[in-house]
């Protein structure tokens, strides 16, 4: 189906005032806090500038598509067909500035469009993000917990410890940080 570009983008930015008559339910009323904080970290510019070398030839930008992408993962799911879920919620497309979503087609297609500068300046904008929260937050120690999955051997082999594994205790084996 063919779309114009006005019937994508959605010039609404602003939080919506509280009003207890002729209102669009949502069950995704957390995402007000969202919509703030991208303002505040300024999420579509930083996308737009990462994704600025790829040709723009789609209705929707890439950095729209990433930042669908990071709703999509806040609101808790993980499979783009997923997406379905939410695809008609009306304050999933204002957080995202959008009238329509994209289809899981069309995310899919412009991912694989992606190159490796594309996911260096990515993980520079991410890296950006978490360093001035860091500084603006002036800790003194800061802690990082990385979830793993645990892979046992039977025999003493490099990179092996023991530690916690559920399958065989005290049992040597590889830990997978994600």
């Amino acid at each position: 189906m063919k779309l114009a570009k006005a019937d994508i983008y959605s010039q609404a930015s602003s939080i919506p005032a509280l009003k207890f008559e002729e209102q669009q339910l949502t069950s995704f009323a957390g995402l007000i806090v969202f919509q703030k904080l991208f303002e505040r970290c300024r999420l579509r510019e930083r996308l737009h500038e990462s994704c600025a070398h790829l040709e723009p030839r789609h209705y929707y930008s890439f950095s729209t598509i990433l930042q669908c992408l990071i709703v999509h993962i806040v609101l808790g799911y993980r499979q783009l067909r997923e997406s379905d879920f939410y695809r008609e919620d009306p304050l999933v497309k204002r957080v995202l500035g959008l009238k329509s979503l994209p289809s899981v087609p069309t995310v899919s297609r412009m991912l694989s469009e992606f190159d490796d500068k594309s996911v260096a300046a990515q993980q520079a904008v991410n890296r950006g993000l978490v360093l001035e929260r860091l500084e603006k937050e002036a800790l003194h120690t800061v802690t990082s917990d990385f979830d793993g999955s645990v892979q046992s051997t039977k025999r003493h082999a490099e990179g092996t410890a023991v530690g916690f594994n559920k399958e065989k205790k005290g049992a040597r084996s590889y830990k997978k940080a994600y």
